[in-house]
Parts: C-alpha cells; sequence; structure tokens
C-alpha cells in the first residue's frame, strides 16, 4: 500500500505587505530585501483572522479538489507554531469543527519550518499502517502576530498563509507513485538560536492583570464529554 497526496489547497489574506512599506520605519529597501531573500512582499492576516480561519480556508479548499466532504476524513493533522491557544486547545481540534468533521481524530505538531514534513511522513504512516484512509494535514501560520517590526532581521521574512494537502490510500495499478520514504533529523543544540521567548518556562507575564496566560476549565463540560465518551466506549 502506498500512501499519496491526492489534493492540494491553499490560502491566503486579501492583505498584501510589499517591502517597500518597511521602509518607512526601517533602515532597509526593496533592493536590499530582494537581493537577500527574494521576498517582494508577504500576505497579512486581518485582526480577526487566527491559524484555524487560514487552515480551515485551505482545507476546504482541498477538500473541493478531492470531491470529498469533511465526513470522509479520518484524521486531520495541523503544523503551526502559531496555534490559535497556547498549548490546548490543538488548533487541529478548532478546525475540526469548523469542517465538521465528526469523523476524524485531531492533533498539531509543532516543528517551525519542519512542520509539513513531519505531518507528511506522520500521515503516510497512518495510511499505511491503515489506521486511516484519508488524512487531511494542514499547514497554517499567522506569524505576523509574534513579530517585531522593529527587528529587521525577522520581521521582512514571515508573513501569514495556509496550505493542505489530502493524504490517501494509493489507487490500485500505482505502486510506483506515491510517498517513498523521508529520513527525520532534529539538532536541539540549537534550540535558543530561533524562539519565541513567551513561553511557559518561566512564566513571562506575571504582570499580565488579565491573568490570560493561566489554564482556564469549564469543569462541568468536560466532565459531561468525558462521561459520555467512556459510556460510548463502554
Amino acid at each position: 500500500m502506498r500512501a499519496q497526496i491526492s489534493a492540494v489547497g491553499a490560502y491566503l489574506p486579501e492583505k498584501r505587505m510589499a517591502n517597500e512599506e518597511f521602509t518607512k520605519f526601517l533602515d532597509t529597501s526593496d533592493e536590499w530585501i530582494v537581493a537577500n531573500t527574494g521576498i517582494r512582499y508577504r500576505h497579512v492576516a486581518r485582526d480577526n483572522q487566527a491559524a484555524s480561519d487560514l487552515g480551515y480556508e485551505a482545507a476546504i479548499d482541498t477538500l473541493k479538489k478531492a470531491s470529498l466532504s469533511p465526513e470522509d476524513i479520518d484524521l486531520i493533522l495541523v503544523a503551526t507554531a502559531t496555534p490559535d491557544y497556547r498549548g490546548f486547545p490543538s488548533t487541529a481540534c478548532i478546525i475540526q469543527d469548523k469542517l465538521g468533521a465528526k469523523n476524524a481524530g485531531a492533533f498539531d505538531i509543532v516543528a517551525a519550518c519542519t512542520g509539513f514534513v513531519y505531518g507528511l511522513e506522520t500521515a503516510r504512516n497512518f495510511v499505511i499502517g491503515g489506521s486511516a484512509r484519508n488524512v487531511l494535514l494542514v499547514a497554517t501560520e499567522v506569524y505576523s502576530r509574534v513579530l517585531d517590526y522593529t527587528d529587521r532581521k525577522t520581521c521582512v521574512l514571515f508573513g501569514d498563509g495556509a496550505g493542505a494537502v489530502l493524504i490517501s490510500n494509493g489507487q490500485a495499478g500505482a505502486q510506483d507513485r506515491g510517498i517513498l520514504d523521508s529520513i527525520l533529523g532534529s539538532d536541539g543544540s540549537k534550540a535558543h538560536t530561533l524562539t519565541i521567548p513567551g513561553g511557559s518556562r518561566p512564566c513571562p507575564h506575571k504582570k499580565d492583570e488579565n491573568h490570560s496566560h493561566f489554564l482556564t476549565m469549564d469543569g462541568r463540560p468536560v466532565y459531561n464529554f468525558a462521561v459520555r465518551v467512556i459510556n460510548e466506549v463502554i
């Protein structure tokens, strides 16, 4: 059995930010940015758009091209470094709910620039192992929310957008096609060189009067959901 990419979709926010806009507040130029990065403009999400919103649009585009309904999806993987929430709930679960993919499991993959590659290999293994027929892999980012626009080393490099692919069982007679294999690796010794410091170790927002960094829970719905799942399994 081979896992194949059977459909590809994407979504970009309407707003585009050209290099010339950076010259208004940074010591840089369009020529320098293009020469060093190849970038001429980047898309920027609206204030009310989160990673799940961009990912949802890319997912819808992919399902339309595959002629599948959300109920045909067995698993949703979301690769993102800019999730809707820090920690949980997962952005994948939010997209699953927006799609109405009631038969799908869902979880996030946090691997920064390599997130899609890790997601592709994860999806491949679910398919060839027989645990899923159709896996929807979404890569979505809203980096504009975590950029320091006074830091020219970083702010010119990133934008917002989403892409999605459907990984499915290979068609009969197509054994020479599909995702063949991959070799994954990592080097955690350089972890400090590219970071978003405002994580949970140590708590960076002790003066946050709104306590937005603290865990919250509405206990009764959580309890009721857990009881329902246990009763369904039993």
